[in-house]
């Protein structure tokens, strides 16, 4: 590993570690409560925030439909950056 590689590896670990208190897990299930085309799409994640809907997301393959239970990604652990990652079920 070069010097830097370890750099950015370093400032990386740091920068999750002062974050502390926003980090979360990095996988979760919701659903999906809306779906604005131009927008995007909005979801709950009961377990983390109750009914509070977080969106508009990304997502990854097939668009997911409403009503729909999604896995959602936490990007890098931040608990206001999630993408839709695939369709648990219909």
């Amino acid at each position: 590993m070069s010097a830097l590689e370890r750099m950015v590896v370093n400032q990386r670990r740091d920068e999750r570690r002062s974050r502390g208190d926003n980090m979360v897990p990095s996988v979760w299930r919701g659903t999906v409560m809306a779906d604005r085309e131009g927008d995007g799409l909005y979801v709950v994640i009961p377990r983390l925030t109750g009914d509070e809907w977080h969106g508009p997301l990304e997502y990854v393959g097939e668009r997911p439909a409403v009503r729909d239970r999604v896995v959602l990604l936490a990007v890098e652990g931040r608990r206001d950056d999630f993408i839709i990652s695939g369709v648990i079920s219909r």
